[in-house]
């Protein structure tokens, strides 16, 4: 094989191999940046969430506990501890109403158990115990500590006794003296029920865990593989209650962890007790995700550029052909002594130069031969020829019925179908639609395209030979004639395949989020139903009939009795309406009634014009505006419920912060969709670049009511006001609705 054909056959061939390998790479490093990127967001919002929710579930069982305990104290005090069959079934019956107590007792006033569940340590005294004595001077909520005198009556825990958390209440007479002590012991395994109820099923993902310590060094078991002392030991532990931080450690091996920690903030006395609630996220699994969606999209490449040069060589050897003959000629137009001194890459040169010499060398007015014209014509469609036959993508030539009229090789790989075979034939019958139903008409967009000045652009989805699904960018441009009527046209197209498949697994991992985002939220809302359901039918029915005993006694009271019994009677009684009152006022804030019975518009009003927010001082109005078609009508019950919480947040939040005059809520809507908007005139809040406002530490009302927003599908933006201000909007409209 002669040198200058080799040279020039390998440049054809390795020149399409060389650009498609530069642009994939570069696609597939900007894919693997923007997917990485994305995924490290999600997994900080998915960590500072399962954090807030497991410090949340937590908070409220230590609180419900103490409370137990304190008012199984309460009724203890009215009557001698003397009965030590009815102490043990009070104290049996709290334990089997409630889970995660491993004992509770009540001893006397020296520290002798008098009652127990199951009867354990029943008559034996427990005054050496700090549960005793913390528990004689106040309520007191223990640290974890292994079971000393329980020990040989519970399951071992992890390799020793079972590790315990203490609560103690004492029990005061009618004249508060001490009678007693209510002692409990809670199981640290129990808490290991609430982080698996929270995590749910993303502990199957190896990729978060959560977990509940203690100052003292112990917390739950996580998961397998889970670095866990290197990953407390690198996280900060002065977290303020109730304030997340979110943290990236590097265990051993380089591996990356993300460590949302949260200190719990119960409100009962075990607010002393420090514990952290922490959720790890495995970063190396997020990237290896990553990896694994793009990896199919590399195997393509390496095929791609693989087709591409195998394309080259075939195009190389056919159109080197004419060249080896046009080499023969010229060496016996210059001789063949000089043919052997120049050498064929020589010739080649010569060759080139006398055919770009025809158009330097043409003076105006001269006459070119016919053999020049030719040589030209054919030079140039020679060149065009080799150029549309190198590209990348795919190209073709279509006649006045759709029919192909050309088909290049980029055609070929892409489609699976040859020149040879498409020739002649319509694309409805070679690129059918992919999907039943909904097959493209080649046709029309033929007639379409040559009709019209500019190109018609396009996205769409068609069926290769082999069967594959390619979704492809395409363009149809007419090719006009001298008389200005579009005969034929020129398609393009631009294979999307891998890059709608890498948005659709996006959009597949966004629809996760927010569906793990719904969850949460409906079992906050079914959280907040069951604390308002026990309010209502336990604190509240107590209260009512301690008012109702109440006033039976004032009755009864003497009329001869000093001022300061009538003083302390009224005061007393003040203090029972006030406690009415305020289990009222949270019962309205957990389940507002008007929002259940009358809908979004009547809880608007009555929580803004006869709720706190009316009665606040200050100067601030609140107005509520709404079309009046929407008296009455309804959304679905967790849209109203999102948007009214949304609502009463970005109202307090412009009171506190905004220095606001006048704050507008104003509600519109039909049957398909609702819009809420929150505007103040005050000061405005700082937005980020990506027109979100910063969250500061221990100020999360902005995340709630994004996360509310989302859970039900919706929108939520924060834009300022024209002529100053802020403007929190929130949209949602039906699934399926434009």
């Amino acid at each position: 094989m002669r040198p200058a054909l080799l040279t020039l056959r390998w440049r054809l061939a390795l020149l399409p191999g060389l650009l498609a390998l530069v642009f994939a790479l570069i696609g597939l490093t900007a894919a693997e940046w923007a997917l990485r990127r994305q995924a490290v967001a999600d997994a900080e919002a998915l960590s500072q969430r399962s954090a807030r929710a497991l410090a949340a579930l937590v908070e409220r069982a230590l609180d419900r506990r103490v409370a137990d305990m304190e008012v199984l104290a309460d009724q203890l005090g009215r009557q001698p501890l003397a009965d030590a069959a009815d102490l043990r079934a009070r104290v049996e019956a709290v334990a089997l109403r409630i889970e995660g107590y491993a004992w509770i007792g009540v001893t006397d006033a020296e520290g002798r158990v008098l009652a127990a569940t199951g009867g354990i340590l029943q008559g034996q005294s427990i005054a050496g115990r700090p549960v005793y004595l913390r528990g004689r001077e106040s309520v007191f909520v223990g640290d974890l500590h292994p079971a000393v005198a329980l020990a040989r009556y519970l399951p071992p825990g992890d390799g020793g006794p079972p590790v315990l958390a203490d609560i103690g209440v004492p029990v005061r007479d009618a004249q508060g003296r001490l009678a007693g002590v209510v002692t409990a012991h809670l199981l640290w395994d129990w808490f290991q029920r609430l982080r698996d109820e929270v995590q749910g099923d993303l502990g199957a993902e190896r990729t978060l865990h959560a977990t509940v310590r203690s100052p003292t060094g112990r917390q739950l078991p996580g998961g397998p593989g889970v670095p866990w002392p290197a990953l407390t030991a690198g996280v900060a532990t002065a977290v303020r209650p109730g304030e997340p931080t979110l943290q990236r450690v590097r265990a051993e091996g380089g591996h990356d962890w993300l460590v949302a920690v949260r200190t719990l903030s119960p409100r009962t006395a075990a607010s002393t007790l420090g514990w952290q609630v922490l959720v790890a996220h495995d970063l190396d699994a997020v990237a290896a995700g990553t990896r694994r969606t793009l990896r199919p999209l590399l195997g393509w490449t390496v095929v791609s550029v693989a087709a591409f040069a195998l394309l080259g060589l075939l195009l190389s050897r056919r159109l080197s052909q004419p060249y080896q003959v046009a080499l023969e000629r010229a060496a016996e137009r210059l001789g063949r002594g000089k043919r052997s001194a120049m050498g064929e890459a020589a010739l080649l040169d010569a060759l080139v130069q006398q055919f770009d010499g025809l158009d330097a060398d043409a003076r105006p007015g001269a006459a070119l031969t016919g053999q020049d014209v030719l040589t030209r014509l054919v030079r140039d469609a020679d060149r065009l020829q080799q150029l549309v036959e190198s590209l990348p993508s795919p190209v073709f030539v279509l006649g006045e019925d759709a029919e192909v009229l050309y088909w290049n090789p980029a055609c070929e790989a892409a489609f699976g179908w040859t020149a040879a075979q498409v020739e002649g034939k319509g694309l409805q019958t070679l690129l059918p639609g992919a999907h039943a139903g909904g097959g493209p008409e080649w046709g029309a967009r033929v007639a379409a395209a040559r009709h019209r000045e500019q190109p018609l652009d396009f996205e769409l989805e068609v069926q290769a030979r082999d069967g594959r699904r390619v979704t492809a960018e395409w363009r149809l441009a007419p090719l006009r004639g001298r008389d200005g009527r579009a005969r034929n046209v020129l398609g393009q197209a631009r294979d999307v395949t891998e890059r709608v498949r890498a948005e659709q697994a996006q959009q597949r991992h966004r629809e996760e989020l927010s569906a793990l985002a719904r969850r949460l939220m409906d079992q906050d809302t079914l959280t907040t139903r069951r604390l308002a359901q026990a309010l209502h039918d336990q604190l509240g029915q107590t209260l009512a009939a301690l008012r109702l005993s109440w006033e039976a006694l004032e009755r009864a009271r003497p009329p001869q009795a000093d001022d300061r019994t009538a003083e302390l009677a009224r005061h007393i009684g003040g203090l029972i309406e006030h406690a009415v009152g305020e289990v009222r006022q949270v019962l309205t804030e957990l389940r507002p009634p008007l929002l259940e019975e009358q809908g979004l518009l009547a809880a608007l009003e009555n929580e803004f014009y006869r709720g706190p927010v009316a009665t606040r001082p200050g100067s601030v109005d609140v107005l509520v505006e709404a079309d009046t078609a929407l008296d009455g009508h309804r959304w679905p019950a967790p849209v109203e419920q999102s948007v009214f919480m949304i609502a009463r947040e970005a109202v307090a939040n412009a009171l506190r912060h905004a220095q606001a005059s006048l704050v507008r809520v104003v509600l519109n809507g039909d049957a398909q969709g609702l819009q809420l908007e929150v505007v103040d005139d005050g000061m405005g809040v700082p937005l980020s670049g990506d027109g979100a406002p910063p969250v500061r530490p221990g100020h999360l009302g902005m995340v709630g009511m994004r996360e509310r927003a989302a859970a039900i599908g919706g929108r939520f933006e924060v834009r300022h006001a024209i002529g100053g201000g802020t403007i929190v909007r929130v949209s949602w409209h039906e699934e399926g609705s434009t």
